[in-house]
C-alpha cells in the first residue's frame, strides 16, 4: 500500500471518529439539563399543529414557522413526545452543520478541515444549542449553507453552488427574522474575497442560475409561511416580523445588554476585566458569572494568530491561499460587533459568533509550521473536548454554567416526581398551575393535559373545590389543616408554594 492511500485512509478514519464522536456528544444523556421554558412553549405549539394541520405563524411570536415542521416531523417520526424526540432537530442541525464542512474538502486542506471538524464539534456552545430545542442551530446551519454557497461558488464558478445558497437563504428567512445579520456578515465576508471585476463578470453570465436559486428560495419562504399552501396569512404575518424585531430592540430592556456582554461569556471573568480595563469595554454587570464559557478562552488566539502571528505574511492574506481567512476573519468580526451592537442579547445567540471563530481558529492553526502547529492544536483540541464535556454534561446547567439563562431548577422536577406519587394513590388528582411562570411545565405534565390547569391565581379558597393540587406564587400564604404544604423553586426566576390535599 503506498503512502499517500495510507495517509488518506487515515485521514478518513480521523474525520469519521471526529464525527461520530461529536454525534455522541450531541445525543448521550438528552435529558441532563432539564427543558427551558422556551423548549416548553415550543412543546405547545407542536401540540397546536397537530389540530391545525399546519403552523399559524405570527410575527407576535418571534420566530419562523420552518423549525416548527422540522421538529414535528422528527417527533412524528421517532414515535412521539419525549425528551430526545423532541430535542432530535436541534441534535441533527447542530451536526450537519459540523458535516458541512465536508463540503471544503476540495479547496481547503486536509489539516484545516480536520482542525474546523474539532473545533465546531466541540465547541462548548454548538453542543449546547444542539442539545436545545429552540431556532437556533437550524437558523446557523441554513446560514453555514448559504456561506459555503457563496464562498464555494468563489471558489470554483461553478453554478450548482448557487443552489446551495438559494436553499440557504429560503431556510434562514424561514427560520428566525435575525437573518438580516447574517446576511450582512456574509455579504462583507464574501466582498473581503476580491477578484471584484471577474467576479461581476461571472455572475452576470450565470444570471439564469442566480435566478432559478433565488426562485427556490422564495417557494421555501412561501411554503413554509403558509404551512404548504393551506394559510395565506402566514406571508403577511412574515412582513411584520423583522419591524418588531427592530423594535423589540427597543423595547424589551429584560434581556438588554453592554455591549461586551458576548465578550465576557467568551473570555470568562478574569479575561473579562482585562479587557473593560485596557479597552474600556463595559463587562462589570457580568461578574456575577461564577464560570466562562471556557471553551472560547482559546477564541482569544483566532486574533492574536490572525493579527500578530502572521505579519510578515500579509501578502499572503490577500492571496488566493488565504481566502478562507480573510473570509472567516470577516464574517467573524462582524458577527461579534452587530451583535455586541444590539441591546436584546442572550446566549444562544453567541453560536452566530464562535462558530465562524472557531473555523477562523482552525485556519490559523493550518498555517503554523511543525511541531509547533501539531503541539499547540494537540492543546486546544484537548481543551475544546474537555469544557464540552464540562458544560454540557458535567456542569449542564447553573451558575457554573454561563451559557444556561433564565433556566429550570431542580426543584421543577422534583415537583414532578412529587406529583407523580401522589397521583399514584389519587389517579384523578387535578393540579392547578397558578403561578406567574410555568413553562415549561406544561410539557412535563403532558401525560395527564386533562387533569392540569393553568391560570393565574391570586388565592386558594376560590379553586379548592375543584383541584387536588395547587400551585402558587410564593407571596400567596395559606394554611389548612386538610391540605399539606410544599415549597419548591421551579426556575431561576420562579418560586412555588405548592399545596397537596390530604
Amino acid at each position: 500500500m503506498s503512502s499517500n492511500i495510507k495517509k488518506h485512509n487515515l485521514f478518513l478514519i480521523l474525520i469519521t471518529g471526529i464525527l461520530l464522536l461529536s454525534l455522541f456528544i450531541r445525543v448521550y444523556d438528552i435529558s441532563a439539563r432539564l427543558f427551558h421554558a422556551d423548549e416548553g412553549v415550543n412543546y405547545h405549539f407542536l401540540k397546536e399543529m397537530e389540530s391545525k394541520g399546519y403552523y399559524p405563524y405570527s410575527h407576535e411570536n418571534y420566530h419562523g414557522p420552518l423549525f416548527f415542521y422540522l421538529t414535528k416531523g422528527m417527533v412524528d417520526l421517532l414515535g412521539g413526545y419525549n425528551d430526545f424526540a423532541m430535542r432530535s432537530s436541534a441534535i441533527l442541525m447542530g451536526w450537519l452543520t459540523i458535516v458541512s464542512i465536508l463540503l471544503l474538502l476540495k479547496t481547503e486542506s486536509k489539516k484545516f478541515i480536520i482542525y474546523a471538524l474539532i473545533f465546531a464539534g466541540f465547541s462548548t456552545s454548538l453542543v449546547f444549542k444542539s442539545r436545545y430545542i429552540i431556532h437556533e442551530s437550524l437558523f446557523l446551519f441554513s446560514g453555514v449553507i448559504l456561506a459555503w454557497g457563496v464562498y464555494l461558488w468563489f471558489k470554483t464558478r461553478k453554478s450548482i453552488y448557487h443552489y446551495f445558497s438559494g436553499v440557504g437563504l429560503g431556510m434562514i428567512i424561514s427560520t428566525k427574522e435575525t437573518f438580516i445579520i447574517t446576511l450582512f456578515c456574509i455579504f462583507f465576508s464574501f466582498i473581503a474575497l476580491g477578484d471584484w471585476k471577474n467576479v461581476v463578470k461571472d455572475l452576470k453570465l450565470q444570471w439564469p442560475s442566480i435566478f432559478n436559486a433565488l426562485l427556490i428560495a422564495i417557494i421555501i419562504v412561501i411554503f413554509s409561511f403558509t404551512g404548504g399552501l393551506q394559510w395565506a396569512a402566514g406571508l403577511r404575518e412574515m412582513f411584520y416580523a423583522v419591524p418588531q424585531w427592530i423594535g423589540r430592540n427597543e423595547s424589551d430592556y429584560g434581556h438588554f445588554k453592554p455591549f461586551g456582554y458576548y465578550i465576557y461569556i467568551v473570555l470568562g471573568p478574569y479575561l473579562g476585566q482585562l479587557v473593560e480595563q485596557y479597552l474600556g469595554i463595559n463587562t462589570t454587570s457580568w461578574r456575577s458569572v461564577e464560570a466562562t464559557e471556557s471553551q472560547l478562552w482559546y477564541l482569544i488566539a483566532v486574533f492574536i494568530f490572525s493579527l500578530f502571528v502572521f505579519p510578515w505574511r500579509w501578502r499572503r492574506w490577500i492571496s488566493s491561499e488565504y481566502a478562507i481567512g480573510r473570509f472567516l476573519f470577516v464574517w467573524t468580526l462582524l458577527a461579534f460587533l452587530v451583535y455586541g451592537f444590539v441591546s436584546y442579547k442572550t446566549p444562544w445567540l453567541i453560536i452566530n459568533m464562535t462558530l465562524p471563530a472557531g473555523l477562523l481558529l482552525a485556519f490559523c492553526l493550518s498555517k503554523l509550521p511543525g511541531i509547533l502547529g501539531i503541539t499547540v492544536s494537540l492543546l486546544l483540541s484537548t481543551l475544546a473536548i474537555f469544557n464540552a464535556y464540562t458544560y454540557n454534561l458535567k456542569y449542564p446547567l447553573g451558575k457554573k454554567n454561563p451559557l444556561a439563562y433564565v433556566h429550570t431548577h431542580p426543584g421543577m422536577l422534583d415537583f414532578v416526581n412529587d406529583l407523580k406519587k401522589y397521583r399514584s394513590n389519587k389517579e384523578k388528582a387535578r393540579v392547578l398551575v397558578g403561578t406567574s411562570q410555568y413553562w415549561p411545565l406544561p410539557y412535563y405534565l403532558r401525560n395527564h393535559p386533562e387533569g392540569s390547569g393553568y391560570e393565574k391565581a391570586t388565592e386558594v379558597n376560590k379553586y379548592v373545590n375543584n383541584y387536588d393540587v395547587i400551585v402558587v406564587d410564593p407571596e400567596i400564604k395559606w394554611d389548612d389543616p386538610n391540605w399539606i404544604y410544599q415549597y419548591y423553586r421551579l426556575t431561576e426566576v420562579q418560586e412555588a408554594n405548592i399545596y397537596y390535599r390530604k
